[in-house]
């Protein structure tokens, strides 16, 4: 009985493991993408912006 409660500890420690692993690698994928889409969309908008500008000037 005693082997199977090493085992059954092992086996949670590996869970709990595989847990905060997962909830980091989701936690830089997340800002990582963050990241990017804070970029493209500010990028989006200075060109909108520009047009815009650009629009004004020809009239």
């Amino acid at each position: 009985m005693n082997e199977l409660y090493e085992l059954a500890k092992q086996i949670d420690v590996i869970i709990i493991f595989y847990f905060f692993m997962g909830a980091g690698i989701y936690g830089i994928v997340s800002t990582i993408m963050n990241g990017i889409w804070l970029i493209k969309d500010s990028i989006k908008k200075h060109k909108a912006k520009k047009k815009s500008a650009e629009e004004t000037t020809e009239e």
